[in-house]
């Protein structure tokens, strides 16, 4: 969330199910390419990149430059912000001892 996005912005962002499978992809993977995006999900690589740059404006992943391949990896950071914002919310949480978030 720190490259501009609101709070409000990133969770429209991650509400689409295209861009929450992405997400969850790179947690379970770390760093993917385009081409290992479009082995796995059922879209056109202009879809694909349509939708990385849209995770990338939002500051929930990073785009790496290979030659002509491009790879991403998820920026932890922003994830998690987000979900300690959320968490926040949950009852006894501000009197709580503060849950430990997953690393990412």
């Amino acid at each position: 969330m720190d490259e501009g996005a609101s709070r409000d912005e990133v969770l429209k962002v991650l509400a689409d199910p295209t861009r929450w499978r992405i997400v969850t992809l790179f947690g379970e993977d770390g760093e993917l390419s385009c081409e290992a995006l479009q082995d796995v999900l059922p879209l056109s690589k202009p879809t694909i990149s349509y939708h990385t740059k849209v995770l990338a404006r939002a500051g929930l992943i990073d785009a790496h430059r290979r030659g002509r391949h491009v790879s991403y990896t998820l920026r932890g950071e922003a994830l998690r912000g987000v979900v300690h914002d959320i968490a926040t919310l949950a009852p006894g949480w501000r009197g709580a001892e503060p849950v430990a978030l997953p690393t990412w």
